[in-house]
């Protein structure tokens, strides 16, 4: 009993924390002020103890993605093409292949190496989405328990960084909301260019990070 109301007191003040961050971006939202770090991780943030219960019951934490059998890759001259891949797993905790995955966003898809990105992970299945961005506090949140495979993540990450490269400010936002009511959501030209990067770079970045060994 002493430990469960040990591990409530946790959860409640983990969420306070995250609360009174977000309150804090929101009030400052075009703030100017240079933060050095780029990555700033939480490894898993939760609202509420039951969530955390849920997760170490069902697994979810335990459970491990490997690549599909093929991969779609730009082609030359007929769109895209099949490249049959090795299958992949993770070759370190998730928190770090994401990290690592956002980190080659930055050095490979980002012409602002001092981007500011914050990281939410969330290990539980989103009912919806796949994974969001925030550029109110320029938070990247991925739901790990969305995806079936390694591609699927590493796309919805490029994706996602996608996003925080084109909406940097209230306009962007805007003007994002804008044509989603006009377009549709899959019509947006912010979605279909997010969706493109996706599908075009996360057949080098899987193959990046095997060689820095995030894969095996």
């Amino acid at each position: 009993m002493y430990l469960y109301v040990c591990f409530a007191i946790w959860v409640l003040h983990n969420v306070y924390k995250s609360d009174k961050a977000k309150s804090k971006a929101k009030s400052h939202p075009n703030s100017k002020d240079i933060i050095p770090v780029v990555i700033k991780p939480t490894n898993n943030i939760q609202t509420n103890i039951f969530v955390s219960v849920r997760i170490w019951i069902n697994g979810i934490e335990k459970r491990k993605l490997i690549t599909d059998d093929d991969i779609d890759s730009p082609g030359e001259k007929e769109g895209r093409i099949h490249i049959p891949i090795k299958k992949y797993e993770l070759n370190c905790s998730k928190i770090e292949f994401v990290r690592a995955v956002i980190r080659w966003c930055l050095q490979n898809l980002d012409e602002n190496k001092k981007r500011v990105i914050h990281l939410n992970l969330k290990y539980t299945k989103h009912k919806t989405l796949m994974g969001s961005y925030s550029y109110y506090n320029k938070t990247i949140t991925i739901y790990f328990g969305s995806h079936k495979s390694i591609e699927s993540l590493v796309d919805t990450i490029i994706h996602e960084h996608d996003h925080s490269k084109v909406i940097t400010c209230k306009k962007h936002q805007a003007e994002y909301d804008k044509l989603t009511k006009e377009k549709t959501y899959y019509l947006n030209p912010y979605e279909v260019r997010a969706r493109k990067a996706g599908a075009d770079y996360r057949l080098k970045c899987i193959l990046d990070l095997y060689k820095l060994n995030y894969l095996k």
